[in-house]
């Protein structure tokens, strides 16, 4: 929690450093779109979801970090040096995304593209597209419809998560909101 980095995090730092660290909190679409949009923005660090990180570097607003800097960049764990190649920061998390079915409601679900079957009306959920699994749901839609997304810019896509309406019963924001619906 935020009184946690504070305390361990960011107050050491500040001191350590000489520098005064402003907090600034909202998701990942927001920052991005922050800055995306004022190059001379305040924001020197952030934290974004892997598909959010990806898509500012693919934007050129990050700086590239020189590792020879960091003391100890060797240790960074295998799986999120991908972008620490490329030399931006590393994965503060990995992703992973998945199906979660309630066993008592009778449904077999075996691959991604089950979730397009017309019995699966007004019983699913998805995420919003501004959350850290809501751009997978969009790759996941291209994969459906055979198209690698960047080639159409997502409009296949779209015309599939289209098609996907009448299954969703909810698009959550928080990932607290699914496990209620499971309540």
């Amino acid at each position: 929690n935020e009184d946690v980095l504070k305390d361990t995090v960011f107050e050491p730092f500040a001191k350590a450093h000489g520098v005064e660290i402003v907090l600034e909190v909202g998701n990942n679409s927001e920052s991005l779109t922050k800055m995306k949009n004022n190059p001379n923005s305040n924001i020197d660090i952030t934290y974004l979801a892997e598909s959010f990180a990806e898509q500012g570097i693919e934007a050129g607003i990050f700086e590239k970090i020189d590792y020879s800097k960091i003391p100890n960049a060797e240790n960074i764990n295998e799986k999120a040096k991908a972008t620490v190649e490329r030399g931006y920061g590393p994965a503060y998390t990995l992703n992973s995304i998945g199906i979660v079915v309630d066993p008592s409601a009778g449904i077999e679900i075996n691959s991604w593209e089950d979730l397009w079957k017309p019995e699966l009306k007004n019983k699913i959920a998805i995420p919003d597209i501004t959350t850290t699994n809501g751009p997978a749901i969009v790759d996941i839609a291209a994969t459906k419809a055979g198209v690698d997304i960047k080639s159409d810019k997502g409009e296949a896509a779209f015309k599939e998560l289209e098609a996907l309406k009448p299954n969703v019963v909810k698009t959550y924001s928080k990932s607290s909101d699914l496990a209620n619906m499971f309540s």
